[in-house]
């Protein structure tokens, strides 16, 4: 931290120096000090403005980063719970779904699909009818058996540090699925 806070300050001076030296060299060709304190004071006064225009671009360019970055982890996030726990998860939970077998169908994804036939199965989907669970002694022993086979792996997830802020999956999976 110290190397850093000594090479921007090096930097500093540098540019500072720099522009004494240019002001200097403009004052012994042309010997017009009121001139140059003209031109410096409308230089201070934009100066202002160049700074609000950096801060907002790279304020821009950082949040884009970030939002990249994060959206790369959430990815690798997913693609690693459904390949390890999701695909068995969503596989029991089929017990409790009316016309399972019919809603597969539906679901099963092909490649020459076009964005249009995934967000019409997406209605399909949100418009289904699902069986509501009475009481929870339907509940099968695979359910207890899968889930205390994978609790290491879901709880690992939790310990990622993106998921500490709550409102990073809602918004992820609203702009994922729409």
């Amino acid at each position: 931290m110290k190397g850093k806070m000594n090479s921007t300050l090096s930097v500093s001076l540098l540019l500072v120096g720099a522009s004494a030296l240019t002001y200097a060299i403009h004052y012994l060709i042309f010997r017009d000090l009121h001139h140059i304190f003209i031109y410096m004071l409308g230089d201070i006064a934009f100066l202002f403005l160049d700074v609000l225009l950096v801060i907002l671009f790279i304020e821009r360019l950082l949040t884009h980063r970030e939002k990249k970055s994060l959206m790369n982890i959430l990815n690798m996030v997913i693609g690693t719970f459904f390949s390890e726990v999701g695909l068995e998860l969503l596989k029991n939970f089929s017990f409790f779904v009316r016309n399972a077998q019919g809603l597969e169908k539906e679901l099963e994804i092909k490649s020459e699909w076009r964005k249009k036939d995934f967000k019409k199965v997406i209605a399909e989907a949100i418009n289904f009818s699902y069986m509501r669970l009475e009481s929870t002694s339907l509940i099968s022993p695979s359910f207890v058996i899968f889930f205390s086979a994978s609790d290491r792996l879901c709880l690992s997830f939790l310990k990622i540090p993106i998921f500490s802020n709550t409102s990073v999956l809602p918004t992820f999976f609203v702009q994922f699925f729409t």
